[in-house]
């Protein structure tokens, strides 16, 4: 397994056949852990890749460039969602059945989105949320 450039983020699947990385040659590259064979390379992006994760069911990669979030099929290397606008996104997670993932700003706070239509379920605002009603839990 040879990676170019820098890496800026690294993601394992939970049953360890995929591994995804980030660059700042911007692009994410998904990786098969047992033969180290990189697979396919999500070439989308704008800027450095500083974030990525994958799906509990393996299924979807995510991946935040800084300015966008953007979530992908592993398996057919499809875009399930536009690009999802979020301004210093430095962090991406999935939840942990995957019907939601969110994105860590550094200046802009954190938003929760739905996986099914990227839609924003949550936005802390760049102050963050102190309206506890207002909080979608991610599972």
């Amino acid at each position: 397994m040879k990676a170019d450039g820098h890496i800026c983020s690294v993601a394992v699947s939970k049953d360890g056949r995929w591994i995804v990385t980030g660059d700042r040659g911007k692009k994410a590259v998904l990786w098969n852990a047992a033969t180290h064979e990189k697979m396919r390379e999500f070439t989308e992006h704008g800027h450095h890749v500083y974030a990525v994760d994958i799906s509990s069911d393996g299924a979807k990669m995510a991946a935040a460039d800084y300015l966008n979030a953007q979530v992908f099929s592993i398996t057919s290397g499809d875009r399930f969602l536009p690009p999802l606008p979020h301004p210093s996104v430095v962090g991406v997670k999935f939840s942990p059945y995957d019907s939601r993932f969110a994105t860590v700003s550094t200046n802009n706070g954190f938003r929760v989105y739905s996986t099914h239509n990227g839609n924003i379920l949550f936005d802390s605002g760049k102050k963050g949320s102190t309206r506890t009603e207002l909080v979608v839990p991610l599972a």
